[in-house]
């Protein structure tokens, strides 16, 4: 569990935030393991974070 993917992932949460756009996020399936991640960290989609 300590791959070299899993301690610096290939995308980004920036990266994440630019392609799925327009609230696509509310429309994945987390039974799937990468849309459980994106779904459980919430934070990226913060509007407020966007402005940083």
């Amino acid at each position: 569990m300590k791959c070299q993917e899993l301690v610096s992932p290939r995308v980004t949460k920036d990266e994440v935030r630019s392609i799925i756009l327009g609230g696509g996020q509310n429309f994945l399936s987390p039974e799937r393991r990468f849309d459980a991640i994106i779904l459980g960290n919430p934070e990226i989609f913060d509007e407020t974070l966007k402005q940083i």
